[in-house]
């Protein structure tokens, strides 16, 4: 039993700094998500929303005999109406809005907290971030 409870407490001190880690890339994640994933993701929507939008105006072109721009008309004004329904839609349904004012009133804590901090404190945390940032590219070109 005594063997057990000492195996416990040395996985006590990993997991502390485990916790750290994973705290810090968490932090990474939300501070660098619109910038690095969020434009690779939206590059990637956007590439095929164009694609379906081409499909959409070649089959109207084809079948339908239109010509190329009342073809583009009725996809952009069907884009229009699809996305306002969509919005319309999820803002009915939506279960989220509680989450979303509470990560608002929390981004308004977080940065109350920043614009109080000492500039020297700010520009440390700049330096530790830049630091761990330039430390995981460099990394990934290895």
């Amino acid at each position: 039993m005594n063997k057990q409870i000492d195996i416990v407490k040395a996985y006590s001190k990993y997991f502390c700094i485990c916790k750290w880690i994973l705290g810090a890339v968490v932090i990474w994640l939300l501070l660098h998500f619109p910038e690095v994933f969020g434009h690779s993701i939206l590059w990637v929507v956007h590439t095929i929303y164009e694609a379906i939008a081409l499909l959409v105006e070649e089959f109207l072109c084809h079948v339908f005999g239109l010509d190329k721009f009342t073809a583009q008309l009725i996809v952009f004004y069907l884009t229009i109406a699809i996305g306002i329904s969509a919005a319309i839609l999820v803002w009915r349904t939506a279960p989220w809005k509680r989450v979303v004012l509470k990560f608002y009133n929390y981004k308004q804590h977080i940065l109350h907290l920043w614009h109080n901090q000492w500039s020297t404190k700010k520009m440390q945390l700049i330096t530790v971030q830049t630091a761990f940032m330039l430390t995981v590219f460099m990394y990934l070109l290895i």
